[in-house]
């Protein structure tokens, strides 16, 4: 009989032990997994986001994938300036969740919302911010540095091209006539051309998102790094 009792009381001290580990390990297991599914969706959304701006619209769900690991997630409180008016570029926006609002001299332009996405002018030709934007609410956005932003030009094709396309109907709808160049690739000195010929019009460095393009990325701002 006690030889029974040790073997029982050593059976449920092992069965403890196991439960001990495997329960939190379970549940460990279960945030992974978690973790993994809620970043698979941000990514999924950042992904729509991108294709629904402009500038990328045309690329493959292959280009659009380099855009987006040449990006990183960035939130701004509300009343932060995201970018100043006269500063040099220090990167390119594309909001994702939140409202904005653009300024020239103190005077509002208008209102940005999600799709909506600015400084790509600056970048390119290294010239000031020709407006100010700051967070209305708490704003959550992708940001391509500069050098990363040229180094997409100068790699993918058809980003160059997404963006000269984009710069042209911003001239043709400035009055201005624009050199199709058929067949020709679009390189950073025709893209310089093109945002030079936008400043002489005081074409502003933000797009406002179009509103059928925009969209909310509800869970962005928990994986963004504040400002």
């Amino acid at each position: 009989m006690v030889t029974l009792g040790i073997g029982l009381t050593g059976s449920f001290v092992g069965a403890g032990a196991v439960s001990a580990w495997v329960v939190p390990a379970i549940i460990f297991a279960l945030v992974i997994v978690a973790c993994w599914l809620g970043l698979r969706w941000i990514r999924s959304e950042h992904l729509e986001t991108l294709r629904a701006v402009p500038l990328f619209s045309l690329l493959s769900e292959h280009e659009l994938r380099a855009v987006l690991r040449s990006a990183h997630a960035v939130a701004f409180q509300p009343g932060t300036k995201v970018i100043e008016q006269g500063e040099r570029g220090n990167g390119f926006y594309v909001i994702t969740e939140g409202t904005a609002k653009a300024t020239l001299d103190g005077a509002e332009l208008a209102a940005l919302g999600s799709g909506s996405y600015f400084g790509e002018m600056a970048v390119i030709d290294g010239g000031p911010r020709g407006a100010t934007i700051t967070a209305h609410t708490q704003v959550s956005t992708l940001e391509i540095s500069p050098a990363a932003l040229l180094h997409l030009v100068d790699r993918e094709p058809m980003i160059a091209q997404g963006i000269y396309d984009e710069l042209s109907r911003r001239l043709k709808s400035a009055g201005y006539e624009v050199d199709e160049g058929a067949g020709t690739r679009v390189d950073r000195s025709r893209l310089l051309e093109q945002c030079q010929a936008l400043r002489r019009t005081q074409d502003a460095d933000w797009v406002p998102a179009s509103p059928t393009r925009r969209r909310s990325l509800r869970f962005s701002n928990l994986f963004a790094r504040g400002a």
